[in-house]
């Protein structure tokens, strides 16, 4: 049995079982990836009631990250949820403000929400842009409440202004303390090495230490892990 016919097995084996689409996105959140996605979920013809996205992303549009998020939690109202087991900078971590769970692993790296990573359309200074980044992170927030905050601590705050570079690297310790509902999947199935999401989240892992570049030159590598394929000799 070929790789992608293995993946496609056990994505369709957890898809079913968790009532459930998962959609692959490692690629710059930028307008192509917008696109590619829209096509991508309105082809759909049986949709499952929830969305597990698995997120590999080096950053892009605070724009088209809000944009995708509130496209994606209208499609799939029941809920969604984001696999973040690689790099899910800027862009990436703007998105999982409005997710309603996070699963992490031992190669997540978040970034800040700062303008290099999480690009502001417009923003004449760092002081709109930064503004411009709340706005946007407070919005997704309003549903699920996945960012923390506390009388002392307030985790937007810390992820816009709390860093000294915005290369800085968020690991997943660091993460729980940000966000609500985060599960580290190497604690819940390292063990469970037969488990259809151990098996998709291998196939994840192993192509998050490559994520796709818009200036080298490489399209988004956005599709459905749960379908019918044609995966050839792959």
């Amino acid at each position: 049995m070929q790789l992608f016919e293995r993946l496609e097995n056990a994505a369709n084996g957890l898809a079913d079982a968790w009532d459930a689409d998962l959609l692959y996105i490692n690629s710059e959140i930028d307008h192509e990836a917008l696109n590619r996605v829209t096509m991508e979920t309105e082809e759909r013809k049986d949709p499952g009631k929830n969305l597990f996205i698995f997120l590999i992303t080096t950053g892009g549009s605070a724009e088209v990250a809000y944009k995708m998020m509130r496209y994606l939690n209208g499609k799939y109202w029941h809920g969604t949820g984001i696999f973040a087991l690689g790099p899910c900078k800027g862009a990436g971590t703007l998105m999982c403000a409005g997710t309603g769970e996070i699963w992490v692993g031992k190669s997540s790296e978040f970034g800040p929400l700062a303008p290099k990573t999480t690009v502001v359309a417009n923003a004449t200074s760092s002081h709109l842009a930064e503004s411009t980044l709340k706005a946007y992170a407070e919005r997704l927030n309003r549903d699920f409440r996945t960012l923390r905050k506390a009388h002392d601590f307030d985790a937007l705050e810390q992820l816009v202004s709390g860093y000294p570079t915005s290369d800085f690297i968020i690991d997943s310790e660091e993460i729980s303390t940000l966000f609500n509902r985060v599960y580290h999947v190497d604690v819940e199935y390292e063990d469970e090495k037969e488990h259809d999401l151990y098996k998709v989240v291998q196939f994840v892992q192993h192509n998050a230490s490559r994520p796709r570049k818009a200036a080298l030159g490489q399209d988004p590598d956005i599709f459905y892990l749960n379908g019918e394929y044609d995966w050839g000799d792959e």
